[in-house]
């Protein structure tokens, strides 16, 4: 049988030697016209192909419905005599039949053809297949994660950190050459505030036995608490002092008479009371009791606000000492940060600092272009309003200039400026964006990058300040948005120390696939199926396959409930449920091969005997052309989407191969269940374990795009 399935697109292979075959047929129905290109079918019920005569009628001015029907009939014709005739009959064979309905010539094609050629390019491609070569040359930089280096990743972090990942696989699956890059946001009031306590701490004693970017994280919530605190001129140690006795008072008062629920009542009775950032510590310091207490030691008589500041500005003018300071707490946080990116199979390429573009000068040179554009507007001491304000870009008149559209569809009326200078004329995090966007850009065909939608906006405005730079340029960098995930115990805060950490997330997912699988064990009275380290290595592999199934099953612009159950669920569409359906089909072929070994059954045939029209089942037919035929086709439409034009982005589908995994693995399933692989027909033993075995391979593929290696047995 010819193998004509040679390309990277096995249905535009398909439709190529269709669309070769019925050229000249439709030459000598229809000698004057030109026919469009065959087209996968819709409804597979209807046709495994489509020809669409809409054009051609309204040329030759006739019902297309007239059109479609009379050459669907000569087309017949011709077939028939075709297939009765020994000369043309192998040549036309894989054309089966015609039918028209409307506009359309739905057609079939010979089953077991295509079967060998699909099968046969798995076969051969194995976990290359899926990929192509379309974006072969070109580079691609995805910034992700660029978590700020104070604090562990929760679960917000994560969901950036898997579509990052993804879209990586994604974009490296269709030809580019792909960088992730990690945007270390070591500027900043912020960073500032974390480095003065990190500087006056013993950070080894303190993080003993703990995650080091936990511990940052704390005193970075603990400093800006006190910094709040001095701003409304308290004295943090006379506060710290109420707060300890008042904890001691409540101790005792536990001991001696309360219940749980009547000490509860009271707790939340004093959070409603007093001022918000006293209630802040008192629960840090039931939370970090050691840790609150020596910061407030050490800055019971500082200006925090003060003697941050000062460290920030040290920090920017590169000194030494201060360069020392930072980076040492920035890139021990990091390691920590990594540490949790590890759990989940992600490496950057790059680690940007943002304190190196002021360095080495880009900022500087930036500056100077914009000061010179007409759209450019100084900082003063006394604007309209008779107060400081910082210098901007207006982009409203750049919109207007430039003739972009306005209202829907486009940019919004009384468009808002892009400030990058603060009256001081020191440079805003957004005037640093931008540079860092021309450095990714001058350096790659296209540039994510992967930000929560809140700042759809801010981001908005660094495309337009690229395009003001220099407009002639191509549109090369793209916000990659995603919505938040929904936490039923209240909203997140970095600066308050309250976030459902990635790591706790991974531990409390771990410790329910740890639970579950053991049950399955018991219940299967298969207690020994696994050792404890064997056990512990699938539950990780399964745990953070779940985290990253359930952050990407849902599209980028919806919110994520986030449900544990769901998420560990074995029967729902989750990845336990992809995971354990993968295994079964690997458990096939152990059992084939132990049949084999027992001589109980046949060894299998080489790949050119197998005979594939053994092969009759709709299911088969169904999972070859719905699935196995257009999975290269989901990789390219997820990773090439169209690029709108401004202000709408590209809707890269990161949610497509979950979502074509989740569909092909319930269809197999039910298959599976139906269909007898080894204890079938002996005649359709090779052709069947032919094809689980390409479907099991898609599956493989597919999973290891959303970084979830497949298992052997679970």
């Amino acid at each position: 049988m010819e193998f004509f399935f040679k390309g990277e697109d096995p249905f535009q292979d398909l439709c190529d030697r269709v669309n070769e075959l019925l050229k000249p047929l439709l030459k000598e129905i229809v000698p004057e016209q030109e026919f469009p290109s065959v087209e996968p079918s819709l409804h597979l019920k209807k046709g495994d192909l489509s020809l669409l005569v809409v054009h051609v009628a309204r040329k030759m001015k006739v019902r297309h419905a007239t059109l479609a029907k009379e050459v669907s009939e000569k087309l017949s014709e011709k077939l028939e005599k075709l297939h009765l005739d020994e000369s043309t009959k192998a040549k036309y064979e894989l054309l089966q039949s015609f039918k028209s309905e409307g506009p359309f010539i739905h057609m079939t094609v010979k089953r077991d053809i295509v079967m060998y050629n699909i099968i046969k390019s798995i076969h051969l491609k194995k976990d290359q297949f899926g990929r192509s070569t379309i974006m072969k040359g070109k580079k691609a930089i995805v910034e992700h994660t660029s978590a700020n280096p104070i604090a562990p990743l929760h679960i917000g972090n994560l969901r950036n950190v898997i579509i990052g990942s993804h879209l990586s696989k994604l974009l490296d699956a269709v030809g580019y050459d792909v960088e992730q890059h990690y945007f270390v946001n070591d500027l900043g009031a912020q960073i500032g505030l974390t480095a003065l306590g990190y500087s006056k701490i013993d950070i080894e004693t303190l993080a003993k036995n703990r995650k080091i970017d936990q511990v940052i994280g704390m005193i970075y919530a603990i400093m800006n608490t006190l910094s709040e605190i001095q701003k409304i001129n308290l004295n943090i140690f006379e506060e710290y002092n109420k707060i300890a006795e008042e904890k001691e008072k409540e101790e005792k008062e536990k001991e001696e008479k309360e219940e749980k629920e009547e000490k509860e009542e009271k707790k939340e009775k004093k959070v409603e009371s007093g001022n918000e950032w006293i209630n802040i510590l008192a629960d840090l310091n039931n939370r970090e009791a050691k840790l609150v207490e020596a910061l407030v030691l050490k800055f019971k008589d500082v200006d925090i606000l003060q003697e941050s500041s000062q460290l920030c500005l040290a920090y920017e003018q590169n000194k030494l000492w201060a360069v020392k300071l930072f980076r040492n707490m920035a890139n021990t946080c990091l390691l920590g940060i990594q540490e949790t990116l590890d759990t989940f199979d992600v490496r950057h390429n790059n680690w940007d600092y943002e304190s190196e573009l002021a360095w080495e000068g880009s900022n500087d040179r930036l500056l100077k272009f914009i000061k010179n554009s007409p759209y450019f507007v100084p900082p003063t001491q006394s604007n309209k309003d008779n107060k400081p304000e910082g210098g901007y870009l207006n982009l409203n008149k750049f919109i207007w200039d430039f003739g972009y559209k306005i209202g829907k569809g486009g940019f919004q009326k009384d468009y808002p400026n892009l400030y990058i200078l603060r009256p001081n004329g020191s440079t805003l995090y957004t005037f640093r964006d931008v540079a860092y966007s021309l450095k990714k850009t001058a350096k790659a065909d296209l540039v994510l990058n992967v930000i929560g939608a809140p700042q759809i906006l801010p981001q908005e405005k660094v495309a337009l300040a690229l395009n003001l730079i220099d407009p002639k340029a191509p549109r090369k960098q793209f916000h990659m948005s995603y919505e938040i995930v929904r936490l039923t115990t209240g909203k997140m805060s970095g600066r308050r120390g309250k976030y459902l950490l990635a790591d706790d997330l991974y531990i409390e997912i771990k410790n329910v696939i740890y639970t579950m699988m053991k049950q399955r064990m018991i219940e299967k009275n298969q207690q020994d199926m696994f050792t404890e380290e064997e056990l512990q290595n699938i539950v990780h592999q399964v745990g953070s396959a779940a985290i990253k199934y359930s952050l990407l099953s849902t599209t980028c612009r919806n919110i994520i409930n986030f449900d544990i159950k769901k998420v560990t669920s074995f029967q729902d569409t989750s990845a336990p449920f992809l995971l354990y359906n993968s295994t079964r089909v690997k458990s096939i072929f152990r059992k084939y091969k132990t049949r084999v070994e027992e001589k109980k059954l046949p060894d299998l045939v080489p790949f050119d005997e197998t005979d594939f029209s053994l092969l009759t089942d709709d299911s088969e037919w169904e999972l070859v052309m719905n699935y196995l035929m257009k999975f290269n086709r989901i990789i390219r439409d997820a990773a090439i989407p169209k690029i709108p034009v401004m202000p709408k982005i590209p809707e890269f589908g990161t949610s497509k191969i979950p979502e074509f995994l989740n569909f092909l693995v319930r269809r197999f399933s039910s298959y599976y269940k139906r269909v007898p692989i080894l204890n079938g027909k002996l005649e359709d033993l090779h052709p069947r374990l032919r094809f689980v075995k390409a479907v099991s391979q898609v599956v493989d593929n597919g999973l290891r795009l959303l970084s979830i290696e497949p298992l052997e047995r679970m």
